[in-house]
């Protein structure tokens, strides 16, 4: 049967669907506008990663990157797509996106130690966001405490220094940021959630 020629306008959709086998595994198709289906990648967040400060850093004072991270992976912690990967405390995302970047810190500081707080700086020493904490200048001598971060990066060039990221403490006096390697005493999330 000519279909072509035989009708003319909206060609109508039967009763069970069209019957269109386009794409891949994992992808849907959505409509552009015009009367055109095409594929799609799936919906949903398919890319994150958890990372964790695996040995404690103590500051004497001033700004220092922190290092000795590890991923976090044990006691059901999944992970989604590809990796960050990190180089003496400079994290590089994998893929091109807009992430959420999240972190909590936890800090142990002398009572002389009158802030403390972690930056969160791209790699061309640019702050994305900040967070302090008070200390109460009294006994006891240490003060236990934390500090957490969170904002949105837009990653256009993983290349580029200014999409890569890194923490900083900066405090008044001597401060101890503990870190563990499973128990997530200093933890980063890095969620992507659209393309750029």
């Amino acid at each position: 049967i000519d279909v072509a020629n035989m009708l003319t306008g909206a060609t109508p959709v039967a009763n069970g669907g069209t019957g269109i086998a386009s794409g891949t595994s994992g992808q849907f198709l959505k409509f552009t506008g015009s009367t055109t289906l095409a594929s799609a990648a799936g919906g949903g967040i398919n890319q994150f990663d958890v990372w964790g400060l695996s040995s404690t850093n103590t500051v004497s004072s001033g700004e220092q990157t922190l290092t000795g991270w590890g991923r976090l992976t044990s006691r059901s912690r999944g992970t989604e797509g590809s990796a960050m990967t990190e180089s003496s405390g400079v994290f590089t995302f994998p893929v091109t996106g807009k992430y959420l970047i999240m972190g909590n810190f936890y800090f142990d500081g002398y009572s002389s130690t009158h802030y403390r707080g972690i930056q969160l700086k791209n790699n061309n020493n640019q702050v994305l966001q900040v967070s302090y904490s008070h200390g109460e200048g009294s006994n006891p001598s240490w003060h236990h405490g934390c500090v957490s971060l969170n904002t949105i990066l837009d990653v256009t060039d993983t290349t580029h220094d200014n999409c890569k990221v890194k923490f900083m403490p900066n405090s008044g006096g001597a401060t101890t940021w503990s870190g563990s390697s499973d128990d997530g005493q200093a933890t980063m999330l890095f969620i992507k959630l659209a393309d750029t």
